[in-house]
Formats: structure tokens, sequence, C-alpha cells
């Protein structure tokens, strides 16, 4: 994890098999209020996401390819 000021890049390195594993190897969280860690769920579709921690579903949307702003 990467932090800077107004975010955090992770570094996504473990995919679940078939998913695209092409993908981006890295994704941007603007202004997070909830710091994902290493072992939590990152997955959604081309416009949201969901990082899961602890049992907890936390709503992003997507903008673009590589960033991610809360939803909530």
């Amino acid at each position: 994890v990467i932090t800077y000021v107004g975010g955090i890049t992770i570094v996504l390195e473990d995919r679940v098999a078939g998913s695209n594993e092409a993908g981006q190897p890295r994704m941007e969280i603007l202004e997070p209020t909830v710091f994902p860690c290493v072992g939590d769920t990152i997955w959604g579709g081309s416009d949201s996401a969901f990082i899961v921690s602890d049992g907890v579903e936390y709503p992003y949307k997507r903008e673009g390819y590589t960033k991610l702003r809360q939803d909530w």
C-alpha cells in the first residue's frame, strides 16, 4: 500500500481464478476513510466496486480503470 495526500494506492497481487488476470496491477482509493488490509477482498464491475473488510462491504464508484471513490 502506498499512501499519499488525498488517497492510497494498493498493489494487487492475487486474483481469483477466471478473473481479469491481465487487468490493472494497482488501484487508487481517493479520499479514503476505510483502509483495506492484506486479505481483504475487492470486487466489482465496470462502474462500481466493493471492498470487503471484516465481513463488511464498503461500496465504491469506479472512476476510469484504476480509481475508486467511496460511495456511502
